[in-house]
């Protein structure tokens, strides 16, 4: 897991962060910066893993304002509004000059998989989601 920093872009360059970015954080520095919300439609299941309302330590962790779309979410972090802590992919799939993206080291994998609705349930679904469980099991050591 990662939580993405505000930084300024450099001219020519990649972004460099308007403050030391650190090389990594403990999910501790959450209690000390608002956390940007997904929103209300999000699954309360979703929002606990990725944006707790207390550290491990149980320091509460403020709400910052919520984002209607994940880009959204990106910008405000970007506006310096808060942090989020998102899956170490985001910087692949969602790369921003004026953001710099940084490990927490502390912090539990994100676990994914496929999600649909129940009532679109189908044969092709369950073949899928069978073919998606499989080629996903760990190799034998």
């Amino acid at each position: 897991m990662e939580v993405p920093l505000p930084c300024a872009p450099k001219r020519g360059t990649g972004p460099v962060s308007t403050v030391k970015t650190p090389e990594s954080v403990s999910l501790e520095v959450l209690a000390d910066h608002p956390v940007v919300q997904y929103p209300a439609v999000t699954s309360t299941e979703f929002k606990r893993d990725r944006t707790p309302d207390r550290t491990p330590s149980g320091r509460p962790v403020p709400e910052g304002p919520a984002g209607n779309t994940f880009p959204e979410m990106l910008a405000l972090v970007a506006m310096g509004r808060g942090v989020l802590p998102v899956g170490e992919q985001t910087c692949r799939y969602h790369p921003r000059p004026d953001l710099a993206y940084v490990p927490i080291h502390d912090a539990p994998p994100i676990l994914r998989g496929p999600v649909w609705l129940a009532s679109n349930t189908t044969a092709w679904v369950r073949e899928f989601v069978r073919a998606a469980v499989d080629a996903n099991e760990p190799l034998g050591d």
